[in-house]
């Protein structure tokens, strides 16, 4: 299917951008041609076909690089390009601007490398709306197209709903239909789709003691924590493999490759050394890691449980 190919061309490109970083990142235009395009195409937003994607969409108050359109024909997410190493975070709020203004429920931004999405009309901090952040050449050439297929495939971005879409962002914090729901407790092994955690959750462990959750990257850690804290994750076992990342927990925040974990837990094991978790990866993919690290301690998946928030 979709990620025989996707993993390959995520291999090819890797290659390149370690090989041949300064040409591509010479030039915003060439890091577009070279490593974001050929993404776009196969995940099914081809920047060439006018029914997928608009080039330079026209905002209020600038322009996108891509407006990618629902299969109705109207921008679902907009999309800002950066030159291979640029750093992201300091234009990630201009582009979820231009989403808010228009009334665009996504919005993501890629130096081709590094590739991040966003939740715009989630009534939270910045740092919480984000639904997608992975990098190429720092994550497992599989995971990173798991969560690219999860996170920005065409047919997973729906157009927003109308009545949340058009009203102005300060309106949805007070509406109750943008409120988190409150949920009764759920077994790991009984969950089929991790649902969204708005306003965080709560941990049950198999000791009975509760650990509160941010997010679903934070459930992650948190539960690695549990592990080694409590000593069923044996400190000599360490690193240990996470999913495909062979590093998931380490003594360093690095991948077996060297390149550094861009999303992480930390905390101290009963040695006092500190333990980095990796935390990279959407819903699902999280939900894949907490199930790994429980395998791997011969914990069953019913005897950890969650409750959203």
């Amino acid at each position: 299917m979709l990620l025989g190919p996707l993993v390959e061309k995520i291999e090819a490109l890797t290659r390149i951008i370690r090989s041949e970083r300064d040409a591509v990142a010479a030039h915003e235009l060439r890091t577009r041609v070279v490593l974001i395009d050929p993404i776009l195409r196969l995940i099914g937003w081809a920047p060439e076909d006018p029914t997928a994607v608009v080039v330079e969409y026209a905002t209020g108050n600038g322009r996108a690089d891509y407006a990618l359109l629902g299969e109705g024909g109207e921008p679902v997410a907009l999309l800002e390009a950066k030159a291979l190493g640029k750093p992201l975070e300091a234009h990630t709020r201009q582009i979820v601007g231009y989403a808010t203004e228009t009334g665009i429920g996504f919005a993501g931004i890629t130096d081709g490398n590094r590739w991040m999405l966003y939740d715009v009309l989630r009534p939270v901090p910045m740092e919480d709306k984000r639904l997608m952040d992975l990098t190429l050449t720092g994550d497992e050439p599989m995971t990173a197209a798991v969560d690219l297929v999860a996170g920005l495939t065409r047919p997973r971005l729906p157009p927003p709903q109308p009545d949340v879409a058009k009203a102005p962002l300060r309106e949805l914090a007070k509406g109750q239909e943008m409120a988190a729901p409150s949920h009764e407790w759920a077994t790991i092994a009984a969950l089929e789709e991790p649902p969204m955690l708005k306003a965080g959750a709560e941990l049950r462990l198999p000791d009975g003691k509760l650990w509160e959750a941010r997010s679903w990257a934070h459930a992650v850690g948190r539960v690695a924590e549990w592990l080694v804290t409590s000593g069923k994750l044996a400190e000599d076992r360490i690193p240990l493999q996470v999913g495909n990342i062979v590093r998931g927990v380490h003594w360093e925040p690095v991948h077996d490759d060297g390149a550094r974990f861009h999303g992480q837990h930390e905390f101290s094991a009963p040695s006092g050394k500190r333990v980095y978790v990796h935390t990279h990866g959407n819903r699902k993919t999280s939900l894949n890691y907490i199930r790994s690290m429980l395998r791997s301690c011969a914990i069953a998946e019913r005897e950890v449980s969650i409750r959203v928030l």
